[in-house]
């Protein structure tokens, strides 16, 4: 009787964001706890920190399909690649996420959602996705732009079968709650009033800007006359 033996999975391959501030970053890095890799993307200087921690530096903020041609270009093999948007952490490992595919006998081409439907904070795929993925990224999508939602939309198109699905009963993911803008509104606020309306003073009639007048220009030469 032969008994096969596995080692049991936890870690994610690669967890990738682009950050916009050093509170992003810190918060990006932290996953290299749950991950093999850490690889953020910034406008400053490139960092090789080692212990799977590399901090990619550009002048500008990079195109997606950049982003990805690099990804390809430094891991290769399977493993479980994480798009994270940079304000949201994933909690937890991906030992969830390896026992669903071990049950369900999922291999090579799947994908998974974590956060809202429709509006994912991070997205789970196989990296043996990645050289369709960056087939099918317009040129000019940046890293500025919604490149988790374009991911999201790419997998519905791409992937059937079940093979990408629901992942928040795998995996846990947590997003900075954004202050919303009515918060910002000073209520002892009281608006000047409008000198057009006020009593202060006779009312300023708008000015009107009738349409000028086509002149039709004569042809030259002598006029015709008629025989």
């Amino acid at each position: 009787m032969i008994i096969e033996i596995k080692k049991k999975r936890t870690k994610f391959g690669s967890v990738l964001s682009f950050v916009n501030n050093d509170e992003q970053l810190t918060n990006l890095l932290k996953h290299n706890q749950s991950s093999a890799y850490v690889i953020a993307h910034r406008i400053g200087a490139s960092d090789d920190r080692g212990y799977g921690i590399l901090i990619v530096g550009h002048r500008s903020v990079p195109k997606f399909k950049n982003v990805i041609g690099h990804y390809i270009s430094q891991i290769r093999g399977g493993e479980l690649a994480v798009f994270l948007r940079p304000d949201s952490s994933i909690l937890g490992d991906a030992s969830g996420i390896f026992n669903h595919l071990d049950a369900n006998r999922i291999e090579r081409a799947y994908g998974l959602y974590l956060g809202p439907a429709g509006s994912p904070a991070a997205i789970v795929i196989s990296s043996t996705l990645m050289e369709h993925l960056f087939h099918a990224i317009p040129d000019s999508l940046g890293m500025d732009g919604d490149w988790v939602g374009f991911i999201d939309g790419w997998l519905k198109k791409s992937l059937f079968g079940g093979r990408y699905f629901d992942g928040n009963a795998l995996a846990s993911v947590s997003t900075k709650e954004v202050k919303p803008a009515d918060e910002y509104i000073i209520d002892d606020y009281v608006p000047e009033p409008d000198p057009v309306a006020s009593d202060s003073g006779p009312a300023v009639e708008a000015p009107v800007f009738e349409e000028p007048e086509v002149v039709v220009k004569k042809k030259p030469g002598r006029p015709k006359t008629k025989k």
